[in-house]
């Protein structure tokens, strides 16, 4: 996966799993169109531009700086509590974007997210809602995963 920057996926169901226990992303810069279908990305650290076209997506992030265009659909974004710094452009709560927290036993986050300044801030995981600023009204969480 190293050297290889645009990934365009375009139509159907994709999974794009750029994890690995061997290999880091962090000084990579990733942009990433998932198309039309419903989509599965998993990220690696990194840096991230995404755009993840219309369907019904699912992010999981293990870190890094994510800028995500969730698009048409209901789209669930994943954290993990890996230090992150996420952007997300287009969060729409009607459409039924959503939020997932998963956490293991041995990370002290305890589900402690809070508000600041229209941004959610969990650990060491920043998400920030380009143009609004959102409140616990704003958000769907669907799952906190122990």
């Amino acid at each position: 996966l190293l050297g290889i920057d645009i990934y365009d996926l375009k139509e159907g169901n994709d999974l794009l799993d750029l994890t690995s226990s061997k290999t880091s992303l962090k000084d990579e810069v990733l942009n990433i169109n998932m198309g039309t279908g419903d989509d599965l990305l998993w990220l690696n650290d990194g840096t991230y531009q995404i755009d993840l076209g219309s369907g019904n997506d699912n992010v999981v992030t293990l870190g890094g700086d994510i800028e995500i265009i969730l698009g048409t659909g209901k789209d669930v974004v994943s954290l993990t509590g890996s230090k992150a710094n996420i952007v997300i452009t287009d969060y729409n709560k009607a459409e039924g974007d959503s939020l997932k927290f998963i956490s293991s036993a041995d990370v002290a986050n305890n589900f402690d997210a809070s508000f600041v300044g229209g941004d959610i801030l969990w650990g060491e995981v920043t998400i920030d809602f380009l143009g609004i600023d959102v409140t616990e009204d704003d958000i769907i969480i669907t799952e906190w995963i122990v």
